[in-house]
C-alpha cells in the first residue's frame, strides 16, 4: 500500500472516530455490555464471559481504528519528509 493510500485510510478512520453517531453507538454498546456483566447471577459465568468478550471485541475495533489513524499520520509525515528532501 502506498504512503498516500495509508494517509487516506488514516483520514477516513479519523473521520469515523470523530463521528458523533459512531461514538454514541460505541458508548451505548459498552454501557450495555457492562450492565449485562454486572447484573449476572453469581452462578452465570457463561453470561459474564460473553459480555466480557463482546466488550473486548468492541475495544479491539476501537484499537484498530486508532492504529489506522496512527499509521496514516506516520505516512503523512513521511510524505512531507520526502517533499522537503526533493525541494532541497
Amino acid at each position: 500500500m502506498s504512503l498516500d493510500d495509508e494517509r487516506q485510510r488514516g483520514l477516513l478512520a479519523e473521520t469515523l472516530r470523530n463521528n458523533p453517531l459512531l461514538k454514541e453507538i460505541f458508548q451505548t454498546l459498552k454501557d450495555s455490555y457492562i450492565t449485562d456483566w454486572s447484573q449476572t447471577e453469581l452462578s452465570d459465568a457463561e453470561s459474564r464471559e460473553q459480555a466480557f468478550y463482546l466488550l473486548k471485541a468492541l475495544n479491539d475495533i476501537e484499537g484498530q481504528i486508532d492504529s489506522i489513524i496512527s499509521t496514516g499520520k506516520l505516512a503523512s509525515q513521511q510524505m512531507q519528509s520526502i517533499v522537503r528532501k526533493n525541494n532541497k
